[in-house]
């Protein structure tokens, strides 16, 4: 996974840059994948977008794979300048404590997903862990649950009762999964 920036541009929403993400098997067995990100400067977290317009872009190893990745690219990049308003809108979306253990819940669900047992409750997805983090807006609830689940170093117990700290996320496809999954139900709770 490489995440690129614009460079020299000035397009920068809330408290974060616009980034294209590309995402590459290390044996050319599965295609290229292009996709929307957002890299936030507090807490150097990088999150991956869904949108509609510009979900996923795939480009298969064949062909001019250069022009097509770069033309990929220039596409989500035109795309990003209509995610400042959606930025816009999860930060005037204030959420009441149950919404926000609800989307809380549904991290823990996505994270230990088919897991009867929990390490811990949702409500730990909600501590802030730097005082910018403080507040019940969307887009504020939605960075301290990604960065919760996505960092780990939350301590909890096992279903026998054993001491344990969930690990961070290691893994590209997961990292892709649970961050595609928790933007799609932050962006269900604007419009609702």
């Amino acid at each position: 996974m490489i995440r690129f920036r614009p460079a020299g541009e000035n397009l920068r929403f809330v408290d974060c840059m616009p980034e294209v993400i590309l995402i590459n098997s290390h044996d050319a067995t599965s295609s290229y994948q292009l996709r929307g990100g957002l890299y936030r400067f507090v807490c150097c977290n990088g999150l991956i977008l869904s949108l509609a317009e510009f979900g996923m872009i795939r480009v298969p190893h064949r062909g001019n794979v250069i022009a097509s990745v770069v033309e990929g690219a220039q596409q989500i990049s035109r795309h990003m300048a209509g995610i400042g308003q959606v930025i816009e809108r999860m930060a005037r979306t204030e959420l009441e404590q149950q919404a926000q253990m609800a989307f809380a819940q549904r991290a823990l669900e996505l994270r230990f997903r088919g897991k009867p047992h929990f390490p811990f409750d949702a409500g730990r997805l909600l501590e802030a862990r730097r005082e910018a983090d403080q507040g019940k807006d969307l887009w504020t609830v939605y960075n301290k649950v990604q960065e919760n689940v996505i960092g780990g170093g939350i301590a909890g117990r096992t279903s026998l009762g054993r001491r344990t700290t969930t690990r961070r996320i290691r893994s590209i496809d997961e990292d892709v999964r649970i961050n595609v999954a928790l933007w799609q139900e932050a962006i269900a709770l604007i419009r609702s």
